[in-house]
């Protein structure tokens, strides 16, 4: 099973369900027995996550759903107010939110979506040394890029490490860059959505806690941990600094998340989290520590 929400032919295809992860994609064929509007999953994984998962990525940015008639009306924003971006592999339709929220729609040769990737337009700005494109299927508008913060004049592989760590980060556009060379420096904001989040006062609070499994100002991916056959996930655990944070409302769902700008050694992170989701609120000067799927968006200067 690949995760997929399963959409009736039936259905008319401007509108339909949204991934509930990076990753997760939509597939359109017939489904003897259902009715013609429904969407439903076949995949036990997926029932399994939905059941056992505190958020999604969607939820961490107020494009919180809960049944799937809300997810086609979603979808359906997205078709007829988003902003259609040609490039040279596809299309791809972007919905932005006055508060910041995004959600990236990719369609397919038939014009139809496929897959949607959330994001944050945030304050981050990071540096980086873009180190290898990441192809996870043989949709040309799918890719991640691993890159390294804060890159020195090390060569990979040469001379010691090229960075401070890596991040490997889903790329909600990731075709409209197809010109770029890589290796190459540049500059990307990245969106941090939480998985899971602990939430502390202060620095000495966290390292106060006894269950802390790093220091403040770690990040650590899944290539980090994977060993010999690295996992190239958008996946990472953070633990940071808050520098900045508000409490924001979604205008067209009304749901509110946390945003907050949260610094990771010499990086920085738009950390979005689903409010529902905290025990207490992120605070400027507080530590927080949790897993999050990353994306990215390249600033072309």
């Amino acid at each position: 099973c690949d995760a997929s929400l399963i959409i009736s032919n039936h259905l008319n295809l401007k509108k339909y369900s949204h991934t509930l992860a990076p990753g997760i994609r939509l597939v359109y064929k017939s489904a003897p027995g259902k009715p013609g509007n429904t969407i439903y999953s076949d995949c036990r994984a997926l029932k399994h996550s939905q059941k056992e998962t505190m958020t999604t990525p969607l939820a961490s940015v107020g494009f919180k759903t809960f049944s799937p008639e809300e997810s086609l009306q979603l979808a359906t924003v997205v078709a007829e107010k988003g902003q259609r971006i040609g490039t040279a592999e596809g299309y791809y339709v972007a919905l932005t939110t006055d508060t910041g929220s995004q959600l990236w729609a990719k369609l397919d040769e038939q014009n139809r979506p496929y897959a949607i990737t959330p994001h944050y337009q945030g304050k981050s700005r990071n540096t980086v040394l873009l180190a290898q494109r990441i192809k996870y299927s043989n949709k040309p508008l799918d890719g991640r890029f691993l890159c390294w913060i804060n890159p020195n004049q090390n060569t990979p592989g040469i001379g010691g490490l090229p960075g401070d760590y890596t991040i490997i980060f889903e790329s909600p556009d990731y075709a409209y860059y197809s010109f770029m060379e890589v290796p190459c420096q540049a500059v990307v904001q990245f969106t941090a959505t939480a998985r899971d989040l602990a939430i502390f006062s202060s620095v000495q609070d966290y390292n106060n806690y006894p269950n802390r499994i790093c220091d403040v100002s770690t990040a650590m991916n899944s290539s980090t941990t994977a060993g010999a056959e690295p996992a190239y996930h958008p996946e990472i655990y953070l633990c940071g600094t808050v520098e900045e944070t508000q409490v924001l409302e979604n205008p067209l769902t009304h749901y509110y998340f946390q945003w907050a700008l949260v610094k990771v050694g010499n990086g920085y992170f738009d950390v979005c989290a689903d409010t529902a989701m905290l025990e207490a609120p992120m605070t400027k000067g507080g530590v927080i520590a949790g897993n999050f799927y990353v994306s990215g968006k390249l600033i072309l200067e």
